[in-house]
């Protein structure tokens, strides 16, 4: 078998072509409601999602070690990587990367990981810790707390994580993000992230999205005594100092946007409870209440693929199909090979006996998927 390799020319041109997205996925840190957001603007065919570990994970996401087995003609291609990685992955692609991650306070996300783990029974990470354990003071109690959890991420590979101590692996982790990260989010400020990511990343439609992956059932930090959230502290090293520095150089950047980021905050929140209610609305079939808010939501952002496929939703429900067409190829037009919008479009055209047209996207839609 012939590995396909890049000419010289080649090697020049993805150096200088636009940079690839690396989104360093720390685990319980609203990662998945971020990753939605940001796999509707590639290709699906130029984004991979790596992981070390496929106990959590599915099909569609590819081990580590059979990323590197990749041509680098392939590799090429990727537009997209996300998963829960190591920092470093620019060392391993022809072209240019930015990176982008989610951080959240350690108490908090301590919190959430045992709750998580409550609802994931079968995995190894449940067997071996909160099994063991009579309740979350418990866990905290018997020092299952994972220490540098997102100081780890962002510090490094493995291989010279170990060879750090606490304060080497914080200094690692903070040079990295201020040489290689073009936004570092909050989870306990997402929205405000979302319009620090759109500015940076230069998005030109403003993000909609439903909350994914929230750990229910779980108590709020507040409610923690002060000794267990001391102990947390403790045995989360470094992650506690990162989260800090994170924050105030977060408010740094939102100060040094002004007023007109407040404006775009107010879009956002503005937004997304139009398009939020609308679905709710939409699900429990009263489509009237649903078209006004969507429709709202359309007029504020419709380059959105998300606000376009929930109206051209509603408007079929509501008896007009002509209408429902029109937005589902809003959506296509935004992304090409967005698989919901061309879905839509297929099953719409068919139940209107086009049967030909239907088929055209039904195509389209084993090449999206």
């Amino acid at each position: 078998m012939t590995v396909q390799m890049l000419t010289q020319a080649e090697k020049i041109f993805f150096t200088n072509s636009e940079p690839v997205l690396v989104f360093v996925h720390i685990r319980k840190t609203a990662g998945t409601t971020l990753k939605r957001i940001l796999e509707k603007t590639y290709h699906r065919d130029t984004i991979i999602t790596l992981t070390d570990n496929l106990e959590f994970n599915d099909i569609n996401h590819t081990l580590m070690s059979d990323f590197l087995k990749l041509s680098e003609y392939d590799k090429a291609n990727i537009r997209f990587v996300r998963g829960h990685i190591q920092f470093g992955i620019h060392r391993y692609l022809p072209n240019r990367c930015e990176y982008i991650t989610l951080l959240r306070d350690p108490v908090d996300r301590a919190v959430s990981w045992y709750y998580f783990l409550l609802q994931n029974t079968e995995s190894s990470d449940y067997k071996n810790t909160a099994a063991l354990c009579r309740d979350f003071d418990d866990f905290v109690e018997k020092g299952f707390i994972r220490r540098d959890t997102q100081t780890g991420q962002l510090c490094t590979d493995d291989q010279l994580y170990n060879s750090l101590n606490d304060n080497e692996r914080l200094i690692h982790a903070k040079n990295n993000i201020d040489r290689y990260f073009t936004a570092v989010g909050l989870v306990e400020r997402f929205e405000e992230s979302l319009i620090l990511f759109k500015r940076k990343l230069g998005w030109n439609h403003f993000p909609v999205y439903l909350n994914e992956n929230v750990t229910k059932k779980r108590p709020k930090k507040e409610e923690l005594s002060a000794e267990t959230r001391r102990k947390i502290l403790e045995q989360s090293g470094g992650d506690a100092q990162l989260y800090e520095y994170v924050n105030q150089r977060f408010d740094d950047e939102v100060k040094a946007m002004g007023f007109s980021f407040q404006r775009e905050l107010e879009t956002l929140r503005r937004l997304n409870s139009l398009y939020s209610q609308g679905v709710e609305a939409y699900n429990r079939d009263d489509f009237d209440t649903a078209f006004d808010l969507i429709k709202a939501a359309y007029e504020l952002e419709p380059n959105s693929i998300e606000i376009n496929n929930i109206l051209g939703a509603v408007h079929y429900a509501k008896g007009d199909p002509i209408s429902a067409l029109k937005h589902f190829l809003n959506a296509i037009k935004i992304n090409p090979l967005n698989a919901d919008a061309i879905a839509n479009c297929a099953k719409l055209l068919s139940s209107l006996g086009h049967h030909e047209e239907a088929n055209y996207y039904y195509s389209m839609l084993n090449k999206a998927n």
